[in-house]
């Protein structure tokens, strides 16, 4: 009697586990009806997982499979870029797991504890990463034990499934390498920024409530886009080039929040913004050419109209080898019309409609607009033609637009 006992005991046990285990498997596969939109979002590339220009084999390996990369592996890839490299080498490590999540859809336990740091590394990681064009926030999850924090986590919202993430990275690339394959050979660095420089800007409309306006989609897709959109845009072709260039975040002369490119060409640091780059001078936005006064600046010549937002140390830009205006040779030291006639009879004779030069100082900047405008000097420049012209006293350029 008494083994029978135990015997009903033993099946009654079994009986539970079996039916307890399989409870916990139903539990955990679940059904796509049950998972939330955000869910949706973040599983779904593991049905089609994107293959981007920019990632090595094993992340993609990473995408396809869900496994996790080698901590070493993903540090590698983020040498050398500029927000990574001021970070400590704790900070650089939680930057590795938030980039991690960011590619392969994954929740990402995180080897820091402050939440406020991970917003900003979280921030730092889209800086450094331009191709990174699918999230824009994240949500993080901490636990505790004995009413401390043990653990934080962090999982990316993005802003499309996997599929979209695919189908618009193949777009952009088709685009990005459309846009570089056409670029003249033999350019050197400073000829390939410019040309990066005059393509962004012909291509793109300042467009205040265009769609996906803070990133790459918005300049290679849809051709308008804000200052974020501009300068990602500028970012990642030049990266494509083999350029050190990053984002650097401030405001402009009006107070407005403003966002540019710093980039490294021949050794020496230099800024450039596209945004400011298009000249628009009516009511009505009518373009009239390309304003070349941001192409490769000193802090300096900055500093007139932006003012640099950052915790993290910039570089003193000094260098004017590779500014527009002197590689260019429209860079006046003293008054020579002689030479600025001859830039206007070029320029007509290239069916150009705008001479634009600099003045080296305050001083011949105002005697130079004096003469040619106010003493009418301009019209024996460019014998009698109907001419308009425009002038920044910030940066002490003159620009001539001819009929």
């Amino acid at each position: 009697m008494r083994k029978k006992r135990i015997l009903f005991l033993l099946l009654l046990l079994l009986g539970v586990s079996i039916l307890w285990a399989g409870r916990l498997q139903k539990e955990r596969t679940g059904t796509a009806e049950n998972l939330t939109e955000e869910e949706k979002l973040s599983s779904d590339v593991q049905e089609m997982p994107p293959e981007t220009a920019d990632i090595t084999p094993v992340q993609r390996m990473t995408q396809m499979q869900g496994a996790k990369e080698p901590a070493q592996e993903v540090q590698d890839t983020q040498e050398g870029l500029f927000y990574y490299e001021a970070l400590s080498d704790a900070e650089k490590e939680a930057y590795c797991q938030i980039y991690t999540a960011l590619i392969s859809r994954q929740k990402e336990t995180l080897s820091i504890l402050d939440s406020g740091r991970a917003e900003v590394l979280y921030q730092y990681v889209l800086n450094d990463h331009p191709e990174i064009f699918y999230s824009s926030s994240f949500s993080m999850e901490g636990r505790e034990r004995n009413g401390v924090l043990s653990s934080l986590s962090v999982q990316p919202v993005y802003t499309m499934t996997g599929r979209q993430q695919q189908e618009k990275q193949q777009q952009i690339d088709q685009t990005a390498t459309a846009v570089l394959t056409s670029m003249p050979a033999g350019l050197d660095a400073y000829g390939q920024v410019k040309y990066v420089y005059d393509y962004v800007i012909n291509h793109t409309d300042y467009v205040l409530d265009s769609p996906d306006n803070q990133n790459i989609c918005s300049v290679f897709l849809n051709g308008e886009s804000v200052c974020q959109g501009y300068a990602k845009a500028t970012q990642y072709l030049l990266k494509k080039l083999g350029f050190e260039v990053t984002l650097i975040f401030g405001t402009e002369q009006t107070g407005a929040d403003h966002v540019w490119n710093l980039v490294k060409v021949d050794g020496d640091y230099y800024y450039m913004d596209t945004t400011w780059g298009e000249m628009q001078f009516s009511d009505q936005g009518e373009s009239r050419g390309i304003n070349y006064n941001f192409l490769l600046i000193t802090t300096e010549e900055l500093l007139q109209t932006h003012r640099i937002v950052s915790e993290i140390p910039v570089p003193v830009c000094t260098a004017e080898r590779d500014n527009y205006y002197v590689r260019e040779k429209l860079l006046f030291q003293e008054k020579d019309y002689d030479r600025l006639k001859l830039l206007i009879e070029q320029a007509k004779a290239k069916g150009e409609t705008i001479v634009r030069f600099r003045c080296g100082s305050e001083q011949l900047y105002r005697e130079m607009l004096d003469e040619l405008f106010e003493q009418q000097k301009i019209f024996t420049l460019v014998n009698g033609d109907a001419i308009t012209y425009s002038s920044d006293d910030k940066m002490h350029t003159i620009f001539v637009f001819m009929q």
